[in-house]
């Protein structure tokens, strides 16, 4: 098992070398997980502070805020094989931040389909849930991936409903889905419809990426998903299809990949 438990030392500058405050945060950083994409970050609960943890591959960044009181929490590694750089942040004063922790992971993935069937951050799903119970009766009797997909798909669609008040002014910038609570509301942003969809087809075995950027379908910033159906990772979008199905409008459930541009994958 290759765990890493490290006890973080601050050291935070105030005025140059003239005076500084100092505390002591520890973080347990698990990594026996990477072969599938996944890498544990655990911490004791902390209050008025911020950290960030940031997934470094070839050039590419992934900046994740680290929740004060889930104490656990899995990060996608979801780059490929190779060597990551795994940082994490202290916030020192409004948007300044402070290296805490820097080292490297070498990743070897079992398949390179494995992260996208996890449950990390923003994808966050366990069997217990009543929206991951639903995916496999929803799946139980068909055959094929794509039936699978389209049966999930024709459920979400269908039962959920795109939520008018979650705007950027409503809710926090480190605002993340409850799979749970957009399953018993019936109610969405695209966010949370992306991370609903993802985590169904993930907990029946089938690989599904959240995105986040710009479509020409919705205006400003977005989520849709990623689905991989008969060897083709194709574009979905029940955010956009759900408006179209509610207001009595076509629509179909792959969609044109050049009308999306992807700024993060998860």
């Amino acid at each position: 098992m290759k765990k890493l438990i490290i006890v973080l030392a601050v050291m935070i500058f105030l005025f140059s070398d003239v005076a500084y405050a100092s505390d002591q945060v520890s973080f347990e950083i698990d990594t026996s997980q990477s072969d599938i994409g996944v890498l544990t970050v655990s911490h004791p609960q902390f209050e008025n502070q911020k950290y960030k943890i940031l997934i470094q591959k070839d050039g590419a960044k992934c900046y994740f805020d680290i929740v004060p009181d889930k104490q656990s929490e899995c990060f996608p590694l979801a780059m490929g094989d190779g060597e990551y750089t795994i940082k994490i942040f202290k916030n020192i004063s409004s948007n300044q931040y402070s290296t805490v922790y820097n080292n490297d992971v070498n990743v070897s993935l079992l398949d390179q389909d494995q992260p996208y069937k996890q449950s990390v951050q923003s994808i966050e799903w366990d069997y217990s849930m009543e929206a991951i119970k639903a995916a496999k009766t929803l799946t139980e009797n068909l055959s094929t991936d794509e039936e699978k997909v389209k049966a999930i798909y024709n459920y979400v669609i269908k039962n959920i409903k795109y939520d008018y008040t979650k705007t950027a002014d409503t809710i926090s910038s480190t605002y993340l889905p409850d799979i749970e609570d957009t399953y018993s509301t019936g109610t969405g942003m695209c966010y949370d419809f992306a991370s609903l969809f993802s985590s169904m087809l993930r907990s029946v075995d089938i690989p599904a990426k959240l995105v986040k950027g710009y479509t020409t379908n919705f205006n400003g910033y977005h989520a849709w998903n990623e689905v991989y159906i008969n060897d083709n990772w194709e574009t979905i979008d029940t955010t956009y299809d759900s408006i179209k199905r509610h207001s009595y409008r076509n629509y179909s459930m792959t969609k044109e990949a050049d009308d999306y541009t992807a700024k993060y994958t998860y």
